[in-house]
């Protein structure tokens, strides 16, 4: 008896053990490391697929303490409101996108964290799957652990799409408002912030549904005390000359 105990103590900690490789091997550890010390990323597109390289410097990077405060709230709010308190992933979205799918047959939603769509887009492919939705979370709970809240906002920012062929907040800031991010009203960072999820359709053509997105977004800042109650109705009263 004692030795049957043995033998399958013996057997849960090798597989915990090969585990723990396994999950070691699939970590980009050389990248996290690198991002860790501040080092940059630049985006090279070639035939019309966009490659990110880690360097020592962009001229397109933007410090998230030169971005200023209204472009990271919205984008926070709108893509990822317990940003600042997960650890990677959101057990409760993960959750109802998987009964969804399973009692509903619905599409397998996204679900993702803002440090998860990072790692996604960093060191993943785009298929939906939940092979790749596992892998999502592990790097992603690992990055947590590596880099600060602040530095995978900072990342994350920098390198999305905006729009066809705009990437990074430097780009998006300049070409929809010919601004440096510094300087985004709260409503042209809620502008940004509504093209996220579909950049390339979004952008073409402004529209109604646009408009009411930007409002829901400004809300959300004013319930997170982003924004107060004066400029909230600012922003909301001081709509585009497009959207009058």
């Amino acid at each position: 008896m004692i030795a049957i105990k043995s033998w399958h103590f013996n057997r849960v900690v090798l597989l915990i053990i090969l585990s723990v490789c396994l999950i070691f091997m699939i970590l980009p550890l050389t990248e996290i490391e690198e991002l860790k010390n501040n080092q940059v990323i630049n985006l090279v597109i070639h035939n019309e697929k966009v490659h990110y390289e880690i360097s020592d410097n962009s001229p397109d990077w933007v410090k998230i303490s030169k971005m200023g405060n209204n472009i990271q709230s919205a984008v926070v709010v709108s893509e990822d409101w317990s940003f600042w308190n997960h650890h990677g992933f959101d057990l409760s979205q993960i959750y109802l996108s998987l009964k969804n799918k399973i009692l509903d047959n619905r599409r397998l939603r996204g679900a993702s964290t803002i440090s998860q769509q990072l790692v996604k887009n960093l060191f993943l492919t785009h298929e939906r799957s939940y092979k790749r939705k596992l892998l999502e979370v592990i790097i992603s709970a690992y990055m947590e652990l590596r880099l600060t809240k602040k530095q995978i906002l900072e990342i994350y920012l920098n390198i999305i799409e905006y729009g066809d062929g705009i990437y990074g907040i430097k780009s998006a800031a300049h070409r929809y408002f010919n601004k440096h991010p510094n300087y985004l009203s709260a409503r042209e960072a809620a502008y940004l912030s509504m093209l996220i999820p579909n950049p390339k359709v979004r952008s073409q053509a402004f529209t109604s549904r646009n408009s009411k997105l930007i409002d829901i977004i400004l809300k959300k800042m004013k319930v997170a005390k982003y924004l107060s109650k004066y400029e909230y109705k600012n922003e909301i009263d001081n709509k585009f000359f497009w959207e009058i």
